[in-house]
């Protein structure tokens, strides 16, 4: 009887796992955590003043952005006078 050989998951390349290090870091500075922060680069909102782009429901609505995000934004936002968009 032959052997039976195990299946092995391909472990990710260096790069995949990294792929959004050179586009987070300002979210990365303010203390989101990882799966807030790829959210946000995937939503293409790069930096603080994109986040004037969305709406607080439609941000809220990603993956990854809880009430913790959510507060840290907003104090980011406040200091910079930066306000969500309005509507949808």
């Amino acid at each position: 009887m032959a052997k039976k050989k195990a299946a092995t998951k391909a472990k990710p390349k260096a790069a995949d796992l990294n792929s959004h290090d050179n586009l987070d870091g300002v979210w990365k500075e303010i203390g989101l955590d990882s799966t807030a922060r790829q959210a946000l680069v995937e939503a293409k909102l790069l930096k603080v003043s994109d986040l004037r782009k969305v709406s607080l429901e439609k941000l809220k609505s990603l993956h990854g952005i809880g009430p913790n995000e959510i507060r840290i934004l907003a104090l980011e936002m406040k200091s910079r006078d930066i306000s969500f968009r309005t509507g949808k």
